[in-house]
């Protein structure tokens, strides 16, 4: 434990504070023109981190020393980069890492393991692209091409509250209107449709259902979403490192609980829009993307969007999201687990002692700890059992949830981007349903 003014304080385990050093390693022989476009766009980045946000975080470029090519044209351009060491794969790491012995990977790997990387860029068409996750899995370090490094280091510089887009790069911008620069496909159609509905007249209340949608909910999911893949590679980190007990279990739960109220929320909030568009005649009550009540109105209005919306992808899509709204919201909250093989006897204290001996707590079997505390053994023994039973791990970051009448796991965290793309895409058919219809209603002018 360390000192501080006289006094011991007390320290947890194997933990950190977040990496602030995002650690790429570019495994590129050759850097042509494309590549090259690439690197200078994260340059941008770099240099901003550098003067605005020093100390905050930064990305570090690893070039590995026999590429000498790479190098020379990196120092060309002004591209600063580290030098790294590059050894020969040896047998311990095929031995600990069947899945990466590979010629076409095993090198890679190894470096990567060995500066500790966060990322390995290789070229576009190269078959390491085929070891993602090999990789992810084995070292917890991404592999990709230097197009999606661009991708992930935006996601690693927004989760220090940096907004960050090279679509359209700007120092010192605000998240209020960041989105609407950072996915204009998105937002473009949103922000027209408000225009489209003023234009056309509408009620105040169809005004203020499209406008909270597209300043508010929309932005909400996508800096909710950033925020959760950002904790991913945290947690990617984290474990690399050795530090196990950094898991951002409750951090990857807080953000999850918000995502899916803000998700399912939006099927109801498209609802209450096409009420006041296409005026259904509705009280606010009675309106809800699954209601019977609704769906009549719609149907009388626009077959289209009603079978957008009673389609069985859509129904069943809406369920899933509801099950975890509904246990966030009123039963629990959302926490990712393991699921562990169901052992064939439980652990013996004696098979308990001997894990816990393996660990850092192993000092609470020895005397005069092990009368003093009790209360202290029982937890000690209490995690050093789980330990045993991970070791069977089937599956991770998993959630129990039950609808249409079937229950069954599913992975909220993994499916953060589907969700994503699908609320995104319904959400911008509505818009364009919405924009065709007050088109066509719209006074032709003379």
């Amino acid at each position: 434990m360390p000192m501080v003014r006289g006094m011991f304080v007390a320290e947890r385990e194997h933990s950190r504070a977040v990496k602030r050093s995002f650690d790429v390693l570019l495994w590129i022989e050759v850097l042509d023109r494309r590549v090259m476009r690439h690197l200078r766009f994260l340059e941008h980045l770099r240099v901003y981190l550098h003067i605005q946000h020093r100390g905050i975080c930064h990305i570090r470029l690893m070039v590995p020393g026999h590429f000498t090519q790479t190098q020379e044209v990196l120092r060309r351009d002004r591209i600063g980069f580290d030098l790294v060491t590059s050894p020969e794969v040896d047998e311990a790491f095929v031995h600990e890492y069947t899945s990466l012995s590979d010629d076409v990977i095993s090198r890679a790997a190894f470096c990567a393991k060995t500066v500790s990387a966060d990322c390995l860029v290789v070229p576009k068409e190269s078959p390491a692209l085929t070891f993602i996750e090999d990789l992810s899995q084995s070292i917890r370090c991404l592999v990709t091409d230097a197009s999606f490094l661009l991708t992930v280091t935006e996601t690693f510089v927004r989760g220090f509250d940096i907004p960050w887009t090279y679509r359209q790069m700007m120092w010192n911008t605000t998240w209020d209107a960041f989105y609407f620069r950072a996915e204009p496909d998105t937002f473009g159609p949103l922000t027209k449709l408000i225009g489209a509905i003023q234009s056309a007249g509408c009620s105040a209340d169809a005004v203020e259902a499209a406008r909270s949608i597209t300043f508010n909910r929309m932005p909400q999911v996508s800096y909710t979403r950033d925020r959760l893949h950002w904790l991913i590679l945290q947690r990617d980190a984290a474990r690399r490192d050795g530090f196990t007990n950094q898991n951002y279990v409750f951090e990857i739960s807080y953000h999850l609980n918000f995502y899916y109220l803000l998700l399912s929320g939006t099927f109801d909030h498209l609802a209450l829009l096409l009420n006041a568009v296409y005026g259904l005649g509705l009280q606010e009550k009675q309106v809800g993307a699954t209601y019977k009540l609704f769906l009549d109105a719609l149907q009388s209005k626009s077959a289209s969007l009603h079978s957008l919306f009673t389609s069985a992808e859509t129904i069943d899509f809406i369920a899933r999201l509801g099950a975890l709204r509904n246990l966030a919201a009123h039963r629990g909250s959302i926490a990712p687990r393991k699921i562990v093989e169901r052992p064939d006897h439980q652990p013996t204290i004696e098979q308990i002692d001997q894990q816990l001996s393996k660990t850092d707590r192993g000092w609470v079997l020895t005397e005069p700890f092990r009368s003093m505390s009790p209360q202290l053994l029982a937890m000690a023994r209490a995690i050093a059992a789980t330990q045993i039973l991970e070791k069977n791990t089937i599956a991770e970051d998993m959630e129990l949830v039950e609808y249409n009448g079937k229950q069954g796991f599913i992975s909220p965290l993994v499916d953060t981007w589907w969700n994503f793309a699908k609320v995104r895409d319904f959400s911008l058919a509505v818009a364009s349903e919405c924009s065709g219809h007050l088109a066509s209603t719209a006074p032709k002018r003379v």
